[in-house]
């Protein structure tokens, strides 16, 4: 079995550069969110934003699927145009596939955007990205290092009429994309994380290496280090006493900065209460706030994002529910579900 695996990744990894993930429709959704941190690990989700937290995954999980949708809704524009529930809606369905220090992660999105009023017409710009992933990791005592690959692009269909529910399914998975030029992309990235006790750091870098079919150039420098790298500081409490009984509750919490701290950077700061009601049964309850435009220490609210979710986990699937609001004005507000199952 493992060596087929390899074999697997090594034929994927010839073939990884063809594919993508554009930066704005790909894998990047967890990464967006200020509920989830790059230090976080025991989780599926902690080792899909960071390949170092991989060999750290409580459980023996070789597959998991998961069907997010979410939209980004202008409270202003119900009850003044046509359609206002469907603005930004966005479909992801992911595909994992893990062994102990690797981890293989397709993906592909769709989403709503450009929308635009044209008389009692409502038109959308429509896009499609696929994505790629791969992960490798090792884990030492206290320590784990980890390198990710992934690419992908994305294709589009312009100026579409949308007329309701069943003009929208058809336009997004039964119709003809056209290619989105300058939209491939490839790069190549590296974490590391240590832990001790209740406390754990980690660092990455998203883009050491990176292709963009705009230029067709490889980069490789400074500006895609600082530009790409975060820093992540957590702590979580333990999942059993000292007597070995499961705790009741199980909280963490995190803070996070990505780029370079001599410019604006992405600021974020979480906390997630775990209540674990038997072995194979938890409830998650998190609220995190984000600023995308962060001047360290010296926080605007009209940059930020306040987030909140509850999600309820069994030992083969997971259901999640999370609504974001943009703190500027408190008029955009970001609903989503997800739905996963593993094993």
């Amino acid at each position: 079995m493992g060596r087929k695996l390899r074999t697997l990744f090594m034929v994927l990894l010839l073939s990884v550069g063809s594919l993508s993930a554009a930066v704005s429709y790909g894998l990047a959704n967890i990464g967006e969110s200020a509920l989830h941190s790059s230090s976080y690990s025991g989780r599926i989700s902690d080792a899909l934003l960071n390949p170092a937290a991989l060999p750290l995954i409580e459980g023996d999980h070789v597959f998991y699927v998961d069907a997010i949708l979410s939209e980004a809704w202008d409270l202003d524009l119900f009850g003044s145009e046509p359609m206002p529930g469907l603005q930004n809606l966005k479909s992801e369905l992911t595909f994992s596939f893990f062994s102990r220090n690797l981890s293989l992660t397709a993906s592909s999105s769709t989403y709503f955007a450009e929308r635009q009023l044209k008389g009692s017409d409502v038109t959308y710009n429509i896009y499609n990205a696929l994505g790629i992933q791969i992960d490798w990791a090792y884990a030492f005592p206290y320590v784990s290092i980890g390198m990710r690959i992934k690419g992908g692009n994305a294709t589009i269909r312009e100026n579409k009429t949308i007329l309701g529910p069943i003009s929208a399914i058809e336009n997004a998975f039964f119709s003809r994309f056209d290619t989105l030029k300058g939209n491939d992309y490839f790069s190549i990235g590296v974490a590391i994380r240590g832990e001790v006790g209740f406390f754990s750091a980690s660092y990455m870098i998203d883009e050491i290496v990176k292709i963009s079919d705009v230029d067709g150039n490889l980069s490789v420098g400074w500006d895609n280090i600082l530009d790409s790298m975060s820093f992540s500081m957590s702590f979580r409490y333990p999942e059993f006493t000292k007597r070995g009984d499961l705790n009741l509750l199980r909280p963490r919490a995190s803070v996070y900065w990505k780029g370079n701290p001599a410019e604006k950077v992405e600021f974020g700061i979480n906390g997630e209460l775990q209540l674990q009601l038997l072995p194979t049964w938890d409830m998650y309850i998190s609220l995190g706030y984000i600023e995308k435009n962060h001047s360290l220490f010296h926080f605007d609210g009209t940059n930020g994002l306040f987030m909140t979710g509850i999600e309820l986990t069994t030992d083969f699937m997971s259901i999640k529910v999370m609504f974001n609001v943009d703190t500027a004005s408190w008029d955009r507000l970001y609903p989503s579900l997800s739905i996963a199952f593993f094993r």
